[in-house]
């Protein structure tokens, strides 16, 4: 693991707060991504996967799934026909370009001071008419 992550990946309690985290936001990130209609034939990639949560509910919809991480240890139970885990780093490591339909990272950029590189990285491995979705906290206000 990268020594200037936020969190500890030894963390006894890892899974348990990323249950959490999963329990508070899924609901509106699976309403966000049904809005643009994720399904069959959608080619996604799945920043920070984390638990999982979202990768399995992609793939249900029939789409196939990129899920990469720089800890993948609760994901790789996940992978198979629909589902692909990958563990990068995305401030070093390459990322296809131009072959997904969606690009979707959760509360990933926030904790990256290179998030513009990180953004212009993400957007480039967009198809052509795909979408890029970001929920992150907006911190600005604080400063």
């Amino acid at each position: 693991m990268p020594r200037d992550y936020i969190y500890d990946q030894g963390f006894s309690e890892e899974r348990a707060r990323l249950a959490g985290i999963e329990s508070l936001w899924d609901p509106g990130s699976r309403r966000l991504l049904d809005d643009l209609g994720i399904g069959a034939g959608w080619r996604c990639l799945e920043v920070g996967a984390g638990g999982g949560s979202l990768v399995e509910w992609m793939a249900g919809r029939g789409a196939k799934v990129l899920a990469i991480d720089i800890d993948t240890r609760f994901v790789e139970p996940l992978a198979g026909d629909a589902i692909e885990v990958r563990r990068v780093d995305v401030r070093t490591d390459e990322l296809p370009e131009g072959q997904f339909d969606l690009v979707h990272a959760r509360l990933v950029l926030e904790h990256l001071t290179e998030r513009r590189q990180i953004l212009d990285r993400l957007a480039a491995a967009l198809r052509s008419g795909g979408w890029m979705v970001i929920e992150d906290y907006d911190w600005t206000g604080l400063g």
